[in-house]
């Protein structure tokens, strides 16, 4: 009855990326159709000690770590060394998706596209599920730390629907936001967009690319409405930018920044920090200029430097409706968000955000910030998001559109959409990755509501080309599969074939 090695090898790999992406539980934006339930790693310890005690080491410690001091007091674990926890940036196109780990946290940053929907809404009975949850995967960015989501403030009374972390959307009123009534199913995807995801160099850092439309069918969405979006991910850094923003809806546009309930189960109440180490234990309600810092109860630091629009906090009472009866329900929350105002034409901001930063330590940061920050942005528009960051020597750009002629350095055109990122490991060395989220031709199965999707059956299970030239004469130090170098006029060529959205990691000598 023993299962074959391939199976156990499919099994190991699934139980290692679920380690990935499920810190203490999964993002909101993992939910599907059910939000604020706990999903916890019960069912990954569970696999990981089955396969430690049939011999896999690895697995014995990942066991020991996910197992804590049940683990500790088994036999056969307590003297196996705990794994430590995952470091870096991983990529998941068939979810859309990029996870960072830095330290004890993890960042998911979600998003949808021809292939992947945004989110889940179901009505089987009276009680529906998650009728307000639209906004999950509209560029979402969750940061969950080891201890938890509820004893972060991630809590159901009072959750705003209309400012998930991270995310760019309209801020409707609940009966609209609320999907449709009379449809049994509403898991509406971006139609035709190909190259919303993430890429990774060296799985150390992550780059995270969103555009965000809407369907044409008003009143409840608004077809004039997008939004372009990124994250580059390095250590303990977020870098996040937005724009061109634009909608003519009479809705006004936002990006949240972080939203979380303020009450505990010890009384004790969650403070919010402005622009000071101050901790803020009361109701507010401000207004801010640019620049400003902002931080959480969780020593996330939040500064922001363009907002394409106004800066808001707010420490209070919230209502909502929950998701499944409709009733009003309310909670105190910590909330705070770029109002980018009705109809912004052409909005855009920039924020860093700095993971495990105390509120005293983000005060003098900040000042640091005001002489130099540690990165620059190379471009910002419709069809280029790039970033150069200091500390890591990496340069990284989301090319949503093609760029025949780029006057860059090193990178001088790109023919397909796609991400680039690469650093400097010596003066004639460059590690480079290069990938695209397109997952062409995915073919999925419709469902009764769902609209009709015209599928690319041409490019079913094929590969996707990039092609790129970078400035002067480079080589592979060692074959990458699906890659080719081609020698022209002084440059270099790089052609690659991709599936799955994976990227290729190349390391070129000149």
């Amino acid at each position: 009855w023993a299962a074959t090695p391939e199976a156990l090898k499919t099994l190991k790999k699934a139980i290692n990326a679920a380690d990935v992406y499920c810190i203490s539980d999964t993002a909101l934006a993992l939910h599907g159709r059910v939000p604020f339930r706990i999903m916890s790693n019960s069912m990954i310890a569970f696999c990981a000690r089955m396969l430690g005690k049939a011999g896999d080491a690895q697995m014995a410690s990942l066991y020991r770590r996910l197992g804590g001091k049940k683990a500790a007091a088994e036999p056969l674990f307590r003297d196996v060394t705990p794994a430590p926890l995952p470091q870096g940036h991983w990529s998941f196109n068939y979810g859309g998706m990029g996870v960072h780990r830095y330290h004890d946290k993890a960042v998911t940053l979600k998003t949808y596209n021809h292939y992947v929907w945004g989110y889940e809404s179901y009505l089987f009975t009276l009680e529906g599920t998650n009728r307000f949850g639209r906004y999950l995967s509209n560029g979402a960015m969750e940061i969950l730390p080891l201890s938890g989501p509820v004893s972060v403030g991630r809590i159901e009374p009072g959750w705003d629907w209309n400012r998930f972390p991270g995310a760019t959307s309209l801020n409707r009123p609940w009966e609209v936001l609320m999907c449709p009534p009379e449809k049994r199913i509403d898991m509406l995807t971006m139609v035709g967009n190909r190259i919303n995801g993430s890429s990774n160099l060296e799985q150390q850092y992550g780059a995270f690319g969103s555009i965000l439309t809407e369907p044409d069918q008003p009143p409840r969405f608004d077809p004039t409405f997008r939004a372009v979006k990124s994250v580059f991910a390095f250590g303990p850094r977020l870098i996040a930018l937005g724009g061109p923003i634009t909608s003519e809806s009479e809705y006004p546009v936002e990006t949240t920044l972080f939203q979380y309930g303020v009450q505990v189960k010890d009384g004790v109440e969650r403070p919010v920090f402005i622009n000071s180490a101050k901790a803020i234990e009361g109701e507010t309600d401000q207004t801010l200029e640019e620049p400003c810092f902002l931080a959480d109860a969780n020593d996330n630091a939040y500064f922001v430097f363009r907002s394409g629009g106004k800066i808001r906090v707010r420490r209070g009472l919230q209502e909502s409706r929950s998701h499944k009866t409709l009733e009003p329900i309310s909670g105190k929350f910590a909330t705070a968000w770029l109002e980018h105002g009705v109809k912004p034409d052409m909005a855009g901001y920039e924020y860093l955000v700095v993971l495990d930063l105390a509120p005293e330590q983000a005060e003098a940061y900040y000042q640091e910030l005001q002489q130099k920050k540690p990165y620059r942005v190379l471009r910002q528009d419709a069809q280029v998001h790039a970033v150069e960051d200091f500390p890591s020597g990496v340069t990284a750009a989301i090319f949503f559109e093609a760029q025949p002629e780029l006057n860059w350095p090193l990178l001088r055109s790109v023919e397909q959409p796609c991400y680039v990122m690469y650093r400097r490991t010596g003066e004639n060395a460059l590690s480079l990755s290069l990938n695209t989220p397109d997952l062409a031709g995915f073919i999925r199965e419709g469902y009764c509501d769902l609209p009709e999707v015209k599928q690319d059956v041409a490019a079913e299970n094929r590969d996707r080309l990039v092609r790129i030239r970078l400035a002067g004469n480079w080589h592979l130090a060692e074959p990458v599969a699906g890659v080719e170098l081609k020698q022209e006029n002084g440059d270099t060529v790089i052609s690659g074939a991709f599936r799955h959205g994976i990227a290729k990691q190349l390391q070129l000598r000149k």
